[in-house]
């Protein structure tokens, strides 16, 4: 499953900067979002809030840039583009990137999608929570959904939800770990400012 996972992300990451290329190009954006939100770390397998939650909230703040290529197929826009994430968790800093991947609904909103990777300075609630998290990984795959709402040319407000874990529960487990980890879900809202690099 180890081989199956690589050749899966690494197709997804080729056709994420091919799709673009091929289609009419518009414009390049950076996109800089401020996030607040809470999370739950899962006493059993749980993706997005799916799943027996634990009861104790995490808090969390973060920081976040995608720089995005936009583009049209057809009259559908698109957008996709890498991303990288600072945040801090329970006072546990973590550092994420990977591939943001979206489409325009409508004149004034956005829908997400995000996967990459994310590695965090120590084991998320490790000691204050009462589950065991002696196994929990420092690394781990980061999946996000979100939605963003259009204030004004450059401006916009955000919603969202998210879900780190090692992926051992759908056997792809293949990033450096210490032991199991069930992972950890959040919501966040935030506020975001656009920036045009290149085109329109």
């Amino acid at each position: 499953m180890r081989h199956e996972a690589i050749v899966f992300v690494s197709l997804f990451l080729a056709a994420t900067t091919a799709v673009p290329l091929a289609a009419r190009s518009e414009n390049i954006t950076a996109d800089i979002e401020l996030r607040l939100g809470i999370g739950v770390i899962p006493t059993t397998p749980s993706m997005f809030f799916l799943g027996t939650e634990e009861s104790r909230p995490l808090s969390l703040g973060s920081i976040q840039v995608d720089l995005l290529e936009h583009f049209t197929i057809g009259r559908a826009t698109f957008f996709a583009g890498p991303y990288g994430r600072f945040s801090l968790i329970e006072k546990t800093t973590q550092y994420a990137g990977g591939v943001t991947v979206g489409y325009r609904a409508t004149r004034k909103i956005d829908i997400l999608m995000q996967i990459g990777v994310a590695w965090s300075a120590r084991r998320i609630g490790e000691g204050t929570l009462t589950i065991d998290r002696r196994g929990q990984s420092q690394w781990t795959y980061d999946l996000g959904l979100g939605l963003r709402y259009a204030l004004g040319d450059t401006t916009y407000l955000a919603v969202g939800v998210g879900h780190l874990s090692n992926g051992e529960q759908v056997g792809m487990k293949m990033l450096p770990s210490n032991g199991g980890n069930v992972g950890v879900d959040y919501a966040f809202v935030g506020v975001g400012k656009r920036f045009n690099l290149f085109g329109k």
